[in-house]
């Protein structure tokens, strides 16, 4: 099944105009603005969506505290979208609305969505960056102000109760691919038409509900990370965790707490995956969590 990555997400939210304004210091291009209801975009066409919690048209929640209502996948044709809806329909309700979208949900409640790719092939990126005999700045100065392009919507990282279960549902239903584990912890699982080392990250909380953890966003290179932290903690956000490298994925990161729950991530130069990659295994510990980073994780 050709799930290609994230095409949207959709959130219900206490304190919409927040969440809206912090959406805007982050840099996504707003395509939405209504009195009940904001939409965000990056680069590549992936949105997110924000509405006041108490909307009808909003999925049902799952759980009393998740924002998160629900997870919208990318595919790419029409013949795929049928096998998902066959391969799901058996034993769940799937409903295809009016524009062909189809709705169900996932092993541990979560909303998800699969819907036509309309998601855009973005030029390579090309930071400007000096290496060893190879400049690209000649007579140019570092931009210190640079505000971040927000290329793409690489992942969702959620809590479930049961790992297995969950893990089962997207591996063995819709064809993701492990690249990480965390045995009894945690899995980074990759769409089938994907090259990003993860498009949602499993992380197990025994006997509690469902949770929103993070949401992640693709810039071009690590100055971006910074430049784009930077200027959120100028506007008052909160730093999360970071500036660092994580050990899974390699990527350069900083997160941001979120107005409503969980927080969101600044990333560049995640590792590229293909079918020769082989899934490894972890012991949690924080130095596999990130090689280095100047600030520990705020506890909330």
């Amino acid at each position: 099944m050709s799930i290609c990555g994230l095409q949207r997400l959709s959130f219900g939210v206490p304190l919409l105009e927040e969440a809206a304004r912090f959406m805007r210091d982050w840099n996504l291009r707003c395509v939405r603005e209504g009195a009940d209801e904001y939409g965000y975009e990056t680069e590549d066409g992936a949105r997110i969506s924000l509405s006041r919690e108490d909307s009808p048209l909003l999925p049902a929640p799952v759980g009393e505290r998740c924002k998160l209502r629900e997870i919208v996948w990318a595919v790419q044709t029409p013949q795929e979208l049928e096998r998902i809806e066959q391969a799901l329909s058996g034993d769940r309700e799937v409903v295809r609305d009016a524009q062909g979208t189809l709705h169900t949900r996932d092993e541990s409640g979560v909303g998800v969505a699969f819907e036509l790719s309309t998601l855009r092939t973005l030029a390579p990126a090309e930071p400007a960056v000096n290496a060893p005999g190879r400049p690209v700045r000649r007579n140019t100065p570092v931009d210190f102000g640079l505000r971040p392009q927000v290329r793409h919507l690489g992942h969702v990282a959620i809590f479930v109760p049961e790992l297995d279960k969950a893990w089962r549902f997207y591996e063995q239903r819709l064809g993701f691919r492990p690249s990480d584990v965390y045995p009894g912890r945690g899995v980074f699982l990759r769409a089938p038409g994907s090259h990003d080392h993860h498009n949602i990250f499993l992380l197990q909380r025994p006997g509690q509900e469902v949770g929103f953890h993070h949401l992640s966003f693709e810039v071009p290179d690590f100055h971006q990370v910074m430049t784009g932290g930077l200027h959120m903690k100028a506007q008052g956000w909160k730093s999360h965790f970071g500036p660092g490298r994580h050990t899974l994925g390699s990527n350069y990161f900083w997160y941001f707490a979120l107005p409503f729950e969980g927080s969101c991530e600044y990333y560049s130069d995640m590792d590229y995956l293909d079918d020769d990659w082989e899934t490894r295994s972890w012991d949690y510990s924080p130095e596999v969590v990130a090689a280095w980073t100047t600030e520990l994780v705020t506890k909330s």
